[in-house]
């Protein structure tokens, strides 16, 4: 007789589908997946703090991912920047663009990152690039070198602001970082890297841009709490060894594409054009920048079939990279056809973890990556994918354990003498299926999405509308320390030191790269993204 059926308590009946296949319980053995939403009864927790915290009969598999994904919404919800925040630092984008014009008449400068692709938390740093045009008949050697722009650039936000400027002229890449103390006019830290001409770093941003727009509740979600998570388990900094922001979106972002059946997104790099593009169009440094941005034409032919909820894609992402994932042999390319390729293709042999750059070719994102960071990383995807999979804990208790900080610092490795990566894997499987239980929706403000066509832009641009309404006009902006122009005939009431500034709430323009100032990761632009 089953010991099962002597329990005292009385089942909870929950349906589910039971798929059988072969596994390591012989054949005809029920699958992973259809073990972990089979109910265990009397099961409780350890260490569970009561009754408040955890349920003797666990929940059904519906319930528990249903309530995980508005649970992440909620915890999310207050993390994400203001629309007031936005409308700050772009008046202040506006107010160093001004300065740049007079470094070159036609300067501009572009946000490109987390503030510009949908993926900033609140009081993320703002990364800018200003784009110095060169004239068809202006000769190269006459435009001055990035790190003669920086020492002019610096010195006239010296000048027309009350900043702390720091400029970087000989560092590998050459870049000013200016910052502000939170004021009652700008209750904002200001943190703020500015670089220059790294066009790559832009069409990467609306690279990421666009996929936020195509599916904005699951996959902010996803990226926003995947990065809140690796920031209090101190998974994300490339200068101790682990992985960036940017990195984990790349994560994720394949994971969407390759990995889930139906993919949540298309690969946007493998849509054809539905034009004809000459080299020029596709081409940047001797990268292909291509990628399929008409999204209102891509709304209009591409849905998902997939429905899984946000805590169903974490429940997968956690158990696929903590098992399912070889990071001995694979390599993650995104614009491939299947999402992987073999690190001996690559020539990425010695890299621990590999994650290729999706316009640049050869380029690992995951360089950083040390022994004992990626067995760091490896074990906290192990530890969420347990936490998340126990059904008897209530999930505000699960998320409150999930995030909770670590003071610690890497795990140390141990010494296998050969295949270390292999020799503690698990062969675990991902889900087979999902419930249909939850619908996603929005979680917050979503960051101006606003039309700036660079003359590099192969197709066309992003409309300044999606996903969802920004208002038409918004409150001046007050920015630290600015000197009134004599020849501003602006009627609005544009004001610079100690007034305001005018401009309309229209947008981070677009790109990204390798680094989000609140990565920590100096890319190899020494910028970065999300």
């Amino acid at each position: 007789m089953n010991r099962r059926a002597r329990s005292t308590e009385a089942p909870v009946r929950v349906p589910y589908q039971a798929h059988v296949r072969a596994g390591p319980g012989g054949k005809g053995a029920p699958s992973e997946a259809a073990q972990d939403r089979a109910p265990r009864h009397g099961a409780a927790s350890k260490g569970s703090a009561g009754a408040s915290s955890s349920s003797s009969v666990p929940y059904s598999y519906e319930r528990h991912t249903s309530e995980l994904s508005r649970a992440i919404i909620e915890y999310l919800a207050p993390m994400l920047p203001t629309e007031d925040e936005y409308r700050i630092k772009e008046g202040i984008r506006r107010e160093l663009m001004r300065i740049a014009s007079k470094v070159h008449p036609k300067a501009t400068l572009l946000a490109f990152g987390s503030m510009a692709n949908g993926f900033a938390l609140k009081n993320s740093d703002m990364d800018l690039c200003c784009l110095v045009p060169r004239d068809g008949g202006e000769d190269r050697a006459a435009l001055p070198s990035p790190s003669e722009l920086v020492e002019q650039l610096s010195e006239l936000i010296r000048q027309d602001t009350d900043f702390h400027v720091l400029p970087l002229p000989k560092a590998r890449i050459p870049i000013i970082k200016i910052s502000h103390s939170a004021t009652p006019e700008i209750p904002y830290d200001i943190s703020c890297d500015i670089g220059f001409n790294n066009q790559l770093a832009l069409e990467n941003t609306r690279l990421l841009l666009s996929y936020a727009m195509l599916d904005p509740p699951r996959l902010r979600a996803l990226v926003l709490f995947i990065k809140v998570w690796t920031k209090r388990r101190k998974l994300n900094s490339p200068y101790t060894g682990t992985l960036s922001s940017y990195g984990y979106a790349l994560l994720v972002l394949f994971f969407l594409i390759h990995v889930k059946k139906p993919a949540v997104l298309p690969n946007l790099q493998r849509i054809p054009a539905g034009r004809e593009l000459s080299q020029h169009d596709i081409m940047l440094e001797g990268h292909s920048i291509y990628f399929y941005d008409d999204m209102e034409a891509l709304r209009r032919i591409w849905h998902s079939d997939n429905t899984d909820s946000v805590g169903e894609l974490l429940l997968d992402f956690f158990r696929y990279f903590s098992r399912d994932f070889n990071y001995t042999k694979d390599a993650i390319a995104m614009r491939t056809e299947g999402g992987l390729v073999t690190k001996e293709s690559r020539r990425w042999t010695h890299d621990l973890l590999c994650i290729e750059d999706p316009f640049q070719a050869g380029y690992n994102v995951a360089r950083t990556v040390t022994k004992d960071g990626l067995y760091t990383i490896r074990g906290e995807f192990m530890r969420a994918s347990r936490l998340l999979a126990n059904r008897t804990i209530r999930v505000p208790q699960l998320l409150h354990e999930l995030c909770m900080e670590r003071e610690d610092g890497l795990t140390r490795a141990p010494d296998f003498p050969q295949r270390h990566h292999d020799h503690h894997r698990f062969r675990g499987r991902v889900f087979d299926d999902m419930s249909r239980a939850f619908v996603p929706h929005g979680i917050s403000y979503p960051p101006a999405t606003p039309l700036v066509p660079p003359p590099f832009v192969p197709a066309m641009p992003i409309p300044s509308w999606a996903p969802f309404p920004t208002p038409l006009g918004t409150p001046p902006t007050w920015i630290p320390g600015a000197q009134r122009r004599d020849d501003d005939d602006d009627k609005s009431g544009s004001i610079i030191r100690g007034t305001h500034l005018p401009h309309e709430h229209r947008a981070w323009s677009s790109g990204s790269r390798e680094q989000d100032a609140d990565d920590e990761d100096d890319g190899v632009f020494g910028m970065s993204p999300t």
